[in-house]
């Protein structure tokens, strides 16, 4: 017999010993990942201030992807609807539209439509408008 042998038991209140001791891990890990969850989705909006503001007065009507990193907004702050373009970098203020073509503008479901898609329906609606009026 070797000094270096241990000896090895088929017990079976060790096997279940174990099997307990892998349960309470999990479990404390389980635990660990929600407290984690939990304080991601509550505690961090309100320390960095990333939380939804109060009033709905600014809402991003429609985005339209030009090049990577590039972007056209439709953004209606109060009562104007205004035209943005942002980069990475900046954002442009290009012109002010008439907000009377986005009151009854219905706004698509997402279902099946891009990003791109939603803003080409909102830009042909507000053209489409314009030629009837022009007409």
């Amino acid at each position: 017999m070797s000094i270096f042998s241990l000896p090895v038991s088929d017990s079976p209140a060790l096997s279940t010993n174990l099997w307990l001791d892998y349960a309470k891990t999990l479990l404390v890990l389980v635990g660990i990942c929600l407290l984690a969850l939990v304080a991601a989705k509550v505690l961090l909006p309100k320390l960095t201030g990333l939380s939804t503001p109060a009033s709905s007065q600014i809402q991003v009507i429609a985005k339209y992807p030009l090049e990577p990193r590039k972007m056209l907004y439709l953004v209606k702050a109060g009562k104007t609807v205004v035209l943005l373009a942002g980069s990475a970098e900046t954002v442009q203020f290009m012109t002010t539209l008439n907000p009377g073509d986005f009151e009854e503008l219905p706004v698509p479901a997402h279902t099946g439509m891009t990003r791109g898609s939603v803003f080409r329906h909102i830009a042909q609606a507000v053209a489409d408008r314009s030629q009837e009026k022009a007409l």
